[in-house]
């Protein structure tokens, strides 16, 4: 039945007798996107060892729009409390409302993508709504722009925040899923590959934005008391990588045949439905992972911010830099090292990866919960003043930032494990019709944690002082857990898609 030449076969369509499955209308509109791509294909598939040339573009551009979003995050909890006059726990709540809505966005821009523009020009139409967000941000940062810490009107930063999100969000689930159509169906190892890097390139921008916004922050730039009042100037640090344009018009693998020819609804839409109704309830516990690792700018900061000041390096920084820093090195190891090693001997694959990540992010606050009984019980009450706003810090001397490697070192490999496992497993277990879509659900357990996570902060065990706080690690660690007993009761009933 099949009537495109298999080597020839640029997006799978005779590999598993997906055209013989096709309706009438849709194998024509099939062969025609075929034809399209014949081209660009076949020089493809004369080294399909090599990545297309679209990806050496997508990635950078990645890395720079992370830049822009982790120099933000490890400020933010100041700057709520400093500049607006937030109490602790409802800066900490914001920020996780700020997450949370920009992890909703997503689905505005898998809509958006899926049925009125292309991945790529969501991506352009939305990136200047990030823009514009952050150059608000920016400007209302100023003191006596709008008004003077502590006392600066909300409505400005969360202005900005809001059309950050927006950006952000709504071109999160284009670009990942953009980068993978670039790959033809005979190209897996190298679209796996693709993934982890493209995982770094984000933690390369985070380890990049870690080290110089929190630097450029704590300069004394308007002559507040205490100074460390920069946070305009850091906010403004957005260094996208360009795309050219010749890049777009020649290295993008469907974009054009799907301006030529829009599928109907047909037999194959329902099988891809199927497929992704299927994926959504095996990730289904992964917002509770999303609640406790996204804590990192919020409770674990409240925890570092307790610890001696005097060492290297600053609370701020350790949050913002080890997690992205320890991907960079440890991803590697786990792809071509640590899980051909397993695998030699067990069957590790993709979900069950995200068990054992699960676990390691309970471990992890469990050990922040060891290392908050230690400094409650020796910490000293000291008053220090930024940005002009005097507060009041209980402060352990006698222990310093970097004993947090230990817990950071735990939850990214357990970040390892489940994110980059559940990136790649949304990709492949559905069709191409809903990879957007299903980008945007994945996307959209870290918006469902964040709500929770903001439901924690607001409740009694997270309104407490630093007596109380190990109490609410603990109570994470409890919900990871929980959350990974259920993973494994759903994966016993999933059958991969390769298996079908």
């Amino acid at each position: 039945m099949a009537t495109i030449d298999e080597k020839k076969d640029p997006i799978g369509l005779v590999e598993g007798g997906v055209l013989d499955e096709m309706d009438e209308e849709a194998r024509r509109h099939a062969e025609l996107e075929a034809k399209l791509n014949k081209d660009l294909d076949e020089k493809i598939l004369s080294n399909p060892n090599s990545f297309p040339k679209a990806v050496f573009f997508i990635i950078p551009n990645e890395m720079g729009e992370r830049f822009c979003f982790y120099g933000i995050n490890p400020l933010l909890k100041d700057y709520l409390k400093e500049f607006v006059g937030y109490k602790s726990n409802k800066a900490e709540a914001m920020v996780h409302v700020y997450k949370s809505v920009t992890y909703f966005f997503p689905l505005v821009g898998a809509a958006i993508s899926d049925s009125f523009l292309d991945k790529y020009k969501t991506i352009v139409s939305l990136s200047t709504f990030y823009l514009l967000g952050v150059s608000l941000l920016a400007i209302f940062s100023k003191p006596g722009v709008i008004g003077t810490p502590p006392t600066v009107p909300e409505w400005g930063p969360l202005l900005g925040l809001f059309l950050i999100a927006f950006g952000t969000g709504g071109i999160k689930p284009c670009v990942s899923s953009h980068g993978g159509d670039q790959f033809l169906s005979v190209q897996k190892l190298e679209l796996n590959k693709f993934y982890n890097y493209f995982y770094m390139s984000i933690n390369v921008g985070a380890v990049a934005a870690g080290f110089i916004t929190p630097a450029i922050k704590n300069r004394s730039c308007y002559d507040l008391a205490g100074g460390k009042d920069c946070y305009a100037w850091a906010f403004g640090v957005y260094r996208p990588f360009p795309i050219p344009k010749n890049a777009l018009t020649n290295g993008f693998n469907h974009e054009k045949a799907k301006a030529a020819a829009s599928e109907s609804q047909g037999e194959t839409n329902v099988i891809e439905l199927f497929d992704l109704l299927r994926v959504i309830m095996v990730i289904s516990p992964a917002p509770f992972f999303w609640m406790a690792f996204d804590q990192n700018n919020t409770s674990w900061q409240s925890l570092t911010d307790q610890m001696n000041r005097s060492v290297w390096p600053s609370s701020e920084t350790i949050n913002a830099v080890m997690n992205p820093l320890l991907i960079v090195i440890l991803a590697p190891i786990w792809a071509n090292f640590i899980y051909p090693a397993i695998e030699r001997r067990v069957q590790f694959g993709l979900l069950r990866r995200m068990v054992v990540g699960m676990i390691l992010c309970g471990l992890a606050f469990i050990v922040c919960g060891i290392i908050q009984n230690r400094v409650s019980s020796n910490c000293v009450v000291r008053e220090f003043t930024n940005a002009g706003v005097t507060s009041t810090e209980c402060i352990d001397d006698g222990i310093s930032t970097p004993i947090f490697i230990i817990p950071y070192f735990i939850m990214t490999t357990g970040e390892i494990l489940f994110s980059i496992s559940g990136l790649n497993f949304t990709y492949m277990e559905v069709g191409k019709r809903t990879k957007s879509s299903c980008a945007a659900l994945w996307l959209l357990g870290t918006a469902l944690g964040n709500v929770f996570a903001t439901a924690l902060f607001e409740s009694p065990i997270g309104d407490t002082d630093h007596t109380g706080r190990a109490k609410f690690f603990y109570i994470n660690a409890g919900i990871c857990f929980g959350a990974s007993i259920l993973q494994m009761f759903l994966n016993r009933f999933y059958v991969y898609k390769a298996d079908r």
